[in-house]
């Protein structure tokens, strides 16, 4: 029986991501990566086993396959250059490791004002403070 990878929780800066330790990416496994949402607005990473149905419950968008030499060093924005989410959609990861959806990247390379920008769900994405 193949082991399932264990999730945590470790902080980047101001903001805490979940995602995985390297220990936890087995390289004869295939991985996806849940980008999921809380209701505040969070936005983290989670590991999702390709082969897993249960996705986690604050899911809002799932990668297609990722490669392991990327999840084996959690660099989240050559995952984002590398990977399409499931539906063909681009994601973009900010300088602090917040994911944002092709439509939030575009509004806010535009200079849209935050109020406008097309969040995901209606909520915006919580930025470390400045």
């Amino acid at each position: 029986m193949q082991q399932r990878p264990r999730r945590s929780t470790q902080s980047l800066g101001d903001s805490d991501f979940t995602m995985w330790k390297r220990a936890e990416v087995l390289e004869s496994a295939r991985y996806r990566v849940a980008l999921c949402q809380s209701s505040t607005g969070h936005r983290t990473y989670k590991l999702q086993p390709l082969d897993e149905a249960h996705l986690p419950s604050d899911a809002a968008l799932l990668t297609n396959e990722v490669p392991i030499d990327l999840l084996l060093r959690r660099d989240f924005g050559g995952i984002s250059e590398a990977v399409r989410l499931n539906d063909g959609n681009r994601f973009w990861t900010d300088a602090h490791g917040t994911w944002l959806t092709q439509e939030e990247m575009d509004a806010l390379s535009a200079g849209v004002d935050h109020a406008a920008v097309p969040w995901l769900n209606g909520l915006p994405a919580r930025f470390p403070p400045r």
